[in-house]
């Protein structure tokens, strides 16, 4: 199986979840099947044989699962007499593909109005020539190194070293 995080998958193991009022929801309801549209590794399905449902039917966004293949965050099929044990909590949520596209987005507005705000070391040079007067960092160590030698050339030549 693929590691969960792919897909956003956080599994419901066992009959943990299975509380008292849920059992007795599941047997009066009187269903013959139960339909799980985010099935995993089926540990909700298997217990449906215990309240007498007859067809178990799953789904799943992990294809190398053996449930039939679907995005139920995108589309919850509708399965007429059935318990599901989703109740379309999660049409208002994203998808990954579409919450990184979204963020992919805000990221490129984000350049974008920077870019029209501040100027990059690249262009510095090139903004208006307001910087073509202005000496480089090297040439600044350069013209200190040729002070300093030449003050030290000057001192040297009237004072004796020790």
């Amino acid at each position: 199986m693929l590691d969960k995080k792919t897909f956003g998958q956080y599994f419901t193991k066992k009959d943990l979840w299975l509380k008292p009022q849920i059992k007795k929801f599941i047997e009066d309801s009187k269903c013959k099947i139960v339909y799980d549209p985010f099935a995993g590794e089926g540990d909700l399905l298997k217990i449906s044989d215990e309240y007498g449902i007859e067809e178990c039917v799953g789904l799943d966004i992990d294809d190398s699962l053996k449930w039939i293949y679907n995005d139920s965050l995108e589309n919850i099929p509708h399965i007429d007499n059935a318990i599901i044990t989703v109740d379309n909590k999660f049409t208002n949520y994203s998808t990954t593909s579409q919450m990184n596209s979204a963020i992919t987005q805000k990221a490129n507005e984000i350049t974008s109005s920077v870019s029209e705000t501040y100027a990059t070391k690249a262009s510095l040079t090139t903004v208006d020539n307001k910087f073509a007067n202005y000496s480089t960092t090297s040439a600044m160590n350069s013209a200190i190194n040729q002070k300093g030698d030449s003050i030290l050339s000057t001192v040297s030549s009237t004072y004796a070293t020790k």
